[in-house]
């Protein structure tokens, strides 16, 4: 890349999340027998605690705009949150018990078995209930140590291969 001299520039330096504006103060050109080597020297400060360094040593991503750096950062702000979500989402998932992540347990244990789970009789239901005041009454019943849960529409179902937590 370009500079002018006088030009003024942003780097985020990879050991911090800070963007230091610096001055490209120098053009060195160099002719080798590789061909032409253009470097720069930058002031780093204000002009009273300023430190000269080559930029090719500068250890973090010029830019040569505030905004072009602060887009750069908003996205990958954006991106860690995201991922943050993602794994609160995925752990909620594996931890919980809830009518959203039922539909998809209940099927997948249907899917993984070859004996039907579905039971037919109605077991006594313990202390445990879950009341949605949009749905009906949900369940979740220890018969035999295998967890069945009361679905919406008074069916039971055999759980294998959950987890509930302890509180229930």
């Amino acid at each position: 890349m370009n500079y002018s001299v006088g030009q003024i520039i942003y780097v985020i330096l990879n050991k911090e999340t800070v963007i230091y504006p610096m001055q490209v103060i120098e053009e060195i050109t160099k002719k080798t027998l590789k061909g032409l080597d253009v470097n720069y020297v930058v002031r780093s400060g204000s002009s009273f605690a300023s430190k000269e360094i080559l930029l090719s040593e500068i250890d973090g991503e010029i830019f040569d705009t505030p905004e072009s750096a602060r887009v750069t950062l908003i996205k990958r702000a954006t991106d860690a949150i995201e991922k943050l979500v993602l794994t609160a989402i995925s752990k909620a998932n594996d931890w919980y018990l809830t009518e959203e992540n039922l539909t998809s347990l209940t099927q997948q244990s249907v899917d993984s078995s070859h004996a039907p789970v579905v039971e037919n009789k109605i077991p006594e239901i313990s202390n445990h209930d879950f009341v949605d005041s949009n749905h009906d009454q949900l369940a979740v019943i220890e018969n035999n140590e295998i967890p069945t849960l009361k679905l919406n529409d008074g069916s039971f179902v055999k759980v294998r291969d959950i987890s509930i937590p302890d509180v229930f």
